[in-house]
């Protein structure tokens, strides 16, 4: 199965690429895709939308290029429903939207007593 990881940062040990590492041990064929940059460009208020618009067409042509099964999208960033509409248009894909809540793991934040996070299981057995 072909998986593109759309990550904040292709680095070594960040969110992501355990994710990668892990989907080719499986024997998975995997490529990574950084949506952020650390560039002026990015960071810089009045550049960083027309940016996005930049990284997400260079997205859509990877997707295209690559023909994924399957596109797991590491905390959403900027990829928008127009970006998922116009590569489903052209390429049979699935979008998968993994973002974590605020604790370092789901385990413990789903088992934590203090997480107010709506997306965590916990979260749903607690009054508020």
């Amino acid at each position: 199965m072909r998986w593109l990881i759309v990550l904040p940062f292709s680095r070594p040990g960040l969110m992501g690429m355990d994710f990668r590492d892990e989907l080719v041990a499986m024997g998975h064929e995997v490529r990574t895709f950084a949506y952020r940059r650390d560039n002026p460009l990015y960071k810089n208020r009045s550049t960083k939308a027309t940016y996005q618009i930049f990284i997400l067409r260079r997205l859509e042509r990877a997707c295209v290029a690559w023909r994924p099964d399957l596109v797991l999208v590491i905390k959403g960033g900027p990829v928008t429903p127009g970006l998922i509409r116009r590569v489903k248009a052209r390429i049979d894909t699935r979008f998968l939207n993994f973002f974590p809540c605020g604790r370092s793991s789901w385990r413990a934040c789903a088992t934590c007593t203090t997480c107010r996070c709506t997306a965590c299981p916990s979260s749903t057995t607690r009054s508020s």
